[in-house]
């Protein structure tokens, strides 16, 4: 089966997305800068809405590169225990040490 996954940043995007055929959706805000974590309300508007989707979340604090602080790290921890408690299917996460790796 051919599975197609589709950034969407609200509900409407991820009904369009559903509409065509997508199998999963990655959520996210902010796409344009290269995607941030989205909303409580978003998040929770679209798990509620009882899509036949896979809703994986972006978690991302900012824009800008991916060497994340402790302080982001936390908020960003935090924001993986909430999507788990909302019922989303999975997480989306970009980071990268000081040297790159």
């Amino acid at each position: 089966m051919r599975k197609i996954e589709v950034c969407c940043s609200s509900l409407d995007e991820a009904r369009a997305a559903e509409a065509g055929g997508a199998t999963r959706i990655e959520l996210c805000a902010a796409i344009g800068c290269g995607g941030v974590t989205p909303s409580y309300g978003v998040v929770r508007s679209i798990v509620q809405a009882n899509l036949k989707l896979d809703v994986n979340v972006l978690i991302r604090v900012r824009e800008g590169g991916f060497c994340y602080s402790a302080s982001e790290v936390d908020a960003m921890c935090r924001d993986i225990e909430f999507c788990r408690s909302a019922g989303v299917h999975g997480v989306v996460i970009g980071a990268l040490t000081a040297e790159g790796d």
